[in-house]
């Protein structure tokens, strides 16, 4: 019996020598995950490919890797390029770039993005480096985030994907969620959480957090919670 093919719903490709990644650099301060000087090194499609051999990946979607902010457009370009070109087998198939909203003119920075043929969405993290609910510091992935949540100016702009057909990656903490309230009222703006909710507290706690936070979420209709990212932080922290 053959087996049916999956869809990896997060993942990265990144190229050291093409695009620029301030974070991804290591330090003698450690880094945002456990080994991270592992990958700080250029992880292409073919990488990707012979990694995922074996497992019956059928379809892919690249979430934005927090590229120069500077040159947004730049690593859909690259992306949508590896995914046209013959080698590839159309990976990956799916991409959701980044996208500041609160920069000036969001609707033409949006408007580039889905220009792109595989765009179905974009990613803007917004994850705060904040008390967790066990009272220690919480592990965000790539440091503090503005409070965006909270800003009108900004939640004005999230309502511009629905003009582009543009899903939102929304990666936040489980502690987080009545500031995602006024963000769910656009109901016809499909959002996905990232990372499960982010489970990065393991006390017990944290943990009963993030349980709370599932059912919140699970209210809301249009929301879709991805499996991935708990490997991220050891179970004992």
């Amino acid at each position: 019996m053959s087996k049916i093919g999956a869809v990896d719903t997060h993942h990265h490709l990144w190229d050291l020598g093409v695009s620029h990644y301030d974070w991804l650099h290591p330090s003698d301060d450690g880094g945002p995950f456990p080994d991270f000087e592992k990958i700080c090194r250029d992880y292409t499609v073919v990488d990707y490919r012979e990694d995922m051999d074996g497992e019956h990946i059928a379809k892919s979607v690249h979430i934005q890797a927090e590229h120069d902010p500077e040159n947004p457009v730049r690593e859909t370009a690259w992306l949508q390029a590896i995914a046209d070109a013959p080698h590839s087998g159309g990976f990956p198939h799916g991409i959701a770039p980044g996208a500041d909203l609160s920069r000036p003119a969001p609707g033409a920075l949006l408007e580039a993005r889905a220009s792109y043929s595989n765009v179905r969405g974009i990613r803007q993290i917004l994850n705060q480096q904040a008390t967790s609910p066990s009272g220690e510091s919480a592990s965000d992935a790539l440091s503090s985030r503005a409070a965006q949540l909270s800003d009108p100016e900004w939640l004005r702009q999230f309502a511009l994907l629905r003009r582009f057909g543009l899903s939102f990656d929304l990666q936040l903490f489980a502690w987080q969620q009545e500031e995602a309230k006024a963000l769910l009222r656009h109901d016809e703006i499909q959002v996905v959480l990232n990372h499960t909710l982010m489970p990065f507290d393991r006390s017990e706690e944290g943990l009963a957090s993030w349980r709370q936070g599932l059912v919140f979420f699970a209210g809301y209709p249009p929301v879709k919670l991805k499996i991935s990212g708990p490997g991220q932080v050891p179970c004992g922290r």
